[in-house]
């Protein structure tokens, strides 16, 4: 029997219009419902911050876990669990390092902590403003003026989720990843976010590794578990479950990891619902 469903949410269960506009469409909407009210557990699974999750639990009328920053962070019962923050003297030398390079014409770069605020590099540099503008509509957490170096030597402020770098339209996602992962490797787990976001975690951290701890903590096993993802930071929950599925848009790359490549979300979750007819029906 399948007793937990967990679920990426951009690209996935939600819709998403722009970097900060997206919902979730009626038919992934039902077959939510439909699936807890059967008692199924639901979680979310996301690279954005849990509070993104907490905001679309107000929005669908009831609570579930989330497991946010690729894993860094655990939401159980509308509290954080677990907090795997990166090292803050690796975020000092790697914006040091990014000062040596003068790419700042090219990339921005911010961390973000659990209390979901912004902390830039260069206070005021693109995109600073746009990200002040998403606050005041709501849709993203307070920018501190402080420069991230600064911030990070003061011992008091909360320890940074992850660090941040935004790319230029022009810049390539992949070339960068490369720069990154051959400088900085060896101190973070590095991936891409998107079309224009490399997101630096602490080693180890990733969707599946949040998964993996929230199974233990319900006592469920592989064959409990089904998930359902669209993009590379989702692998890691392909590979921690028994039941897994993929977006039909996804790269061949992700693909190739599920076992099952579905148009919707909705899919997912009525095969899930089928699945476990089944087996009450073989009991």
């Amino acid at each position: 029997m399948i007793k937990l469903l967990a679920s990426d949410l951009d690209g996935t269960l939600l819709t998403v219009k722009t970097f900060t506009e997206r919902y979730i469409n009626d038919e992934n909407r039902q077959a939510l419902y439909t699936l807890v009210n059967q008692g199924v557990r639901f979680v979310s699974a996301s690279g954005r911050h849990h509070d993104y999750s907490l905001q679309l639990a107000k929005e669908l009328g009831f609570p579930f876990d989330a497991i946010g920053g690729n894993g860094a962070t655990i939401m159980q019962n509308g509290v954080c669990i677990r907090h795997r923050h990166v090292d803050r003297e690796k975020i000092t030398e790697v914006i040091d390092t990014l000062y040596q390079m003068n790419v700042w014409d090219r990339l921005a770069a911010f961390a973000i902590n659990n209390n979901f605020e912004h902390i830039f590099a260069q206070p005021h540099q693109w995109p600073y403003d746009d990200f002040v503008e998403f606050h005041k509509k709501g849709e993203f957490g307070p920018c501190l003026e402080v420069p991230l170096n600064e911030y990070m030597h003061n011992p008091h402020s909360p320890n940074p989720t992850k660090l941040v770098l935004q790319l230029r339209p022009e810049e390539s996602v992949e070339e960068w990843l490369t720069i990154c992962r051959d400088r900085f490797g060896d101190w973070f787990d590095i991936l891409s976010s998107g079309e224009s976001f490399i997101e630096f975690l602490a080693p180890g951290v990733s969707k599946g590794d949040g998964l993996r701890y929230l199974m233990e903590e319900y006592g469920l096993n592989e064959d409990e578990v089904a998930v359902i993802g669209d993009a590379q930071n989702d692998i890691s929950m392909f590979l921690a479950c028994n039941h897994s599925y993929c977006m039909s848009h996804s790269l061949p790359s992700v693909q190739k990891y599920a076992g099952h490549i579905v148009s919707s979300a909705a899919e997912a979750m009525y095969d899930v619902i089928r699945k476990n007819e089944q087996e009450r029906t073989t009991d």
